[in-house]
């Protein structure tokens, strides 16, 4: 992901002090969506410690909900993640119940990259392991973060789980998502999703997370810090490069430009931007301008 604050902000978790309702307007739920389950376990460690952080920032603010991923060791089945689940994942939802706090697990399966095969990253992502953990964990502050895109993704009916799931359901949010028949004709789905095709999800400009007129229904357009996330196609998968303050007003650390993005979108299709001109009034032009740089830290 790269630099933003749009859509969802960057919060310091560790710095916040207890809210005020004209603090804050319309926050459903904080989101953080680590890897819990990381074979490394120091950066288990490190997650599991993050979102406790971000539990007791959700109560701070007066919210019921935190959404985030179960985690998974990519490298094992079901069965064998398991064990490492429950311990994990008892003593974390016994610490949101202590603070009045639901946990929403996100369906996403997590598994675009070749870093994420074979398994995917997040556990929770169909109806069969939806019932064995709750049925493991019996917790009313236990339940989903539902993007029926994902389902679409698995090419399950999104609609099948929302009867027999419908108290789990703490937070819903969907995303666009398109099924290419022709490209599953040609692979197959057990294919890396994403090997050879580079997803950009981007815009024209960002938002800010406020807006300055009184009784404003909107935010405000938003050029200076805005989110892109990139998958596939040579990217390295599970990680955030550049950040913004705790508005999401002003980038702090590793600013990208969009000339930059455009340089790394071509690298990443085999193009030197710097090479890549048409000619026009008698000189030669390029997407980027006389600006842009690869952004090195996000290839794989």
């Amino acid at each position: 992901m790269l630099a933003g604050g749009t859509g969802g902000t960057h919060v310091d978790v560790t710095a916040l002090t207890q809210a005020r309702d004209d603090d804050i307007s319309a926050l459903s739920a904080l989101g953080y969506y680590p890897n819990a389950l990381d074979p490394d376990s120091e950066i288990a460690r490190r997650c599991v410690a993050h979102l406790k952080k971000v539990i007791v920032a959700a109560q701070k603010l007066g919210l019921k909900t935190v959404n985030t991923f179960a985690g998974r060791d990519w490298t094992k089945s079901v069965d064998d993640n398991w064990p490492r689940f429950l311990r994990t994942w008892r003593p974390l939802i016994t610490f949101a119940e202590d603070h009045g706090i639901r946990i929403g697990i996100e369906n996403c399966p997590m598994l675009f990259t070749r870093d994420e095969w074979p398994g995917g990253k997040n556990l929770m992502t169909t109806p069969v392991i939806w019932r064995r953990a709750f049925a493991d964990i019996p917790s009313e502050n236990f339940g989903l973060n539902y993007d029926p895109s994902h389902f679409v993704l698995q090419h399950m009916d999104p609609a099948s789980p929302l009867r027999e799931f419908q108290s789990k359901l703490f937070h819903v949010h969907a995303k666009n998502v398109k099924i290419h028949r022709d490209r599953i004709n040609d692979t197959g789905v057990f294919a890396h999703r994403l090997a050879d095709t580079l997803v950009v999800w981007a815009t024209e400009f960002g938002r800010t997370p406020f807006n300055t007129a009184k009784d404003a229904k909107g935010r405000e357009h938003h050029a200076q810090a805005f989110t892109c996330w990139m998958a596939g196609g040579g990217v390295r998968g599970g990680q955030t490069h550049g950040e913004t303050d705790a508005f999401g007003n002003t980038i702090v650390s590793e600013n990208v430009h969009v000339h930059d993005l455009h340089a790394t979108i071509l690298h990443l299709l085999g193009l030197d931007h710097t090479r890549l001109t048409y000619r026009h009034a008698g000189r030669d032009y390029r997407l980027t301008d006389v600006y842009g740089s690869v952004v090195k830290g996000i290839l794989a």
